[in-house]
């Protein structure tokens, strides 16, 4: 999240985005998508409205296979009983 811009404040808000006064109208509406589609990937109408105001069709593909990924990796990561690693490594930083 940091490398997208995110502060600390929203970082350590995010779980609760919706009470939290620390997302712009923008930061919401795709919270509220990702939220929906990793919860069973039904997303409602509003939902999916609110996100066409601010993300290009190409961009909200891309969100959807960005949370498409994450979710399947941790679905398989699940069934293969791999472990977190404990060596101290950092992850390479990727791009927003």
């Amino acid at each position: 999240m940091r490398l997208c811009g995110y502060s600390d404040q929203q970082i350590a808000q995010v779980a609760d985005w919706r009470r939290s006064t620390f997302f712009d109208d923008r930061q919401r509406a795709m919270l509220g998508y990702v939220e929906q589609m990793a919860n069973g990937g039904n997303v409602d109408d509003p939902t999916f409205a609110d996100l066409s105001r601010f993300f290009t069709p190409q961009q909200i593909i891309e969100i959807s296979y960005a949370v498409g990924s994450y979710y399947s990796t941790g679905l398989l990561t699940k069934a293969l009983k791999i472990l977190v690693e404990t060596d101290g490594r950092l992850t390479v930083p990727g791009e927003c």
